[in-house]
């Protein structure tokens, strides 16, 4: 698990709550274009290389939209104290560092990143309302 912080260019270690919005955002567009190549790594048959970092940047996004500093060490007991989370997220994350780089590691990558992404989309509605309702009162 140590050699995935190397992928993630800004550091780990640290949640940026004054940008925390806009980090969100770099991570979700930085996901995109590895999204993109890796589709077309494997539409061309070639092996996709890249699954570290991909992995990488899900870690960071599944723990940030949980407004916490990535913890890799140990990463089960780290993700059980996350409340946003895909179902089974401990179990799929597994399967994705057993072979980071094959197609079906690469399609399960997918679909976490896209239920983190509406878990994290409606836990942000539920705070907006929450602080609307606060601001009428």
């Amino acid at each position: 698990v140590e050699d995935y912080t190397r992928y993630v260019k800004d550091g780990l270690e640290h949640w940026p709550p004054q940008s925390g919005e806009a980090c969100m955002r770099e991570i979700t567009l930085r996901w995109e274009a590895l999204e993109a190549e890796l589709t077309g790594e494997f539409s061309n048959n070639q092996k996709g290389d890249k699954g570290k970092e991909g992995i990488a940047l899900f870690l960071q996004y599944l723990f940030w939209s949980n407004g916490q500093p990535v913890c890799l060490n140990p990463l089960e007991e780290a993700l059980c104290g996350l409340s946003c989370k895909p179902f089974n997220a401990a179990e799929r994350i597994s399967f994705l560092l057993d072979r980071p780089d094959s197609f079906q590691a690469f399609k399960q990558l997918s679909g976490l990143f896209l239920e983190q992404r509406k878990l994290y989309a409606a836990k942000q509605a539920m705070t907006k309302r929450k602080i609307d309702k606060t601001k009428k009162a």
